[in-house]
């Protein structure tokens, strides 16, 4: 029997605000540094996902490392981002159908219009051929370093 359940998370209705969290919401998360002793903010700051991506002096990296998770932004949101990063990588490169396969069943998952089941089946085509990819490449890899070695060793 096929399973038919879709469980991705409701789209986040509009209107309702971001959760506001505090300094020490942050500093629960175990950060390498404390953002107040670098004057990123202060001990009594509190605000939102949108807040934190809008400061001023604080990394991308940073910002992005508090605010994805669903404590932070509505996990719909989390989902539609990933999906965006990863068709944005993709574009960078040529890629195999399956991972832009991969990417269309993923939105078509968000939108209630596949199960979890097509989901996964084609999240595992995909990462069996970047799988299978990254064995070739790590396997060329080896050849080349392995005839270098080769060829040094015969011009010495």
């Amino acid at each position: 029997m096929t399973d038919k359940i879709n469980s991705a998370p409701a789209k986040p209705i509009q209107g309702v605000p971001l959760p506001i969290h505090t300094y020490d919401d942050i500093v629960a998360l175990g950060p390498c540094y404390d953002p107040a002793e670098r004057r990123l903010c202060t001990r009594d700051w509190h605000g939102t996902a949108l807040d934190v991506l809008r400061a001023e002096g604080v990394s991308s990296k940073d910002q992005l490392w508090l605010v994805l998770r669903e404590a932070w932004i509505p996990a719909y949101t989390l989902h539609e981002f990933a999906v965006w990063c990863a068709e944005q990588a993709l574009a960078r490169v040529a890629p195999d159908p399956r991972s832009v396969r991969a990417l269309e069943v993923k939105r078509a998952w968000l939108d209630g219009l596949v199960t979890d089941e097509e989901l996964a089946d084609a999240a595992w085509a995909a990462a069996g051929t970047a799988a299978g990819a990254a064995a070739w490449d790590a396997a060329e890899d080896a050849q080349c370093a392995r005839l270098i070695a080769m060829l040094e060793e015969i011009t010495r």
